[in-house]
């Protein structure tokens, strides 16, 4: 498979994670964490050393932190920060304006995760 992505997805969600499991046996390269502490860790200070991530997938909701804090965190500490996709239910335009203000760049209703990555052109053909 032609262009494999470093991705970090950051999510408390049993069937998000699992999601996490289908890109790496696409043979992308997953890091996937329960807590957005970690998450924000691994973008920042963490994050030396490793490879660049070419895309960043957050919950909106974590146990420790929230997705728009961890894509303010990329986008403030970064030149150049990679793609940050929020996974949200319900999302309000106050909470769209707030998310594009942090650097979010795509938010996907959660049931609409799989969708969005075979859009995107990192599964192909999947179904869970």
């Amino acid at each position: 498979m032609k262009n494999l992505k470093n991705i970090l997805m950051v999510s408390d969600n049993d069937d998000t994670l699992h999601t996490a499991l289908l890109l790496g046996s696409r043979g992308h390269s997953v890091t996937a964490v329960r807590r957005g502490g970690i998450g924000i860790f691994l973008t920042t200070e963490g994050g030396e050393g490793r490879a660049p991530l070419d895309l960043v997938i957050a919950d909106q909701n974590l146990p420790d932190r929230n997705g728009l804090e961890i894509a303010s965190m990329i986008s403030a500490s970064r030149l150049n920060p990679p793609p940050s996709w929020l996974i949200s239910e319900m999302p309000t335009e106050q909470f769209k304006a707030e998310a594009k203000q942090a650097g979010v760049t795509k938010i996907i209703p959660k049931d609409e995760l799989v969708s969005a990555l075979v859009k995107a052109g990192l599964l192909h053909g999947q179904s869970v």
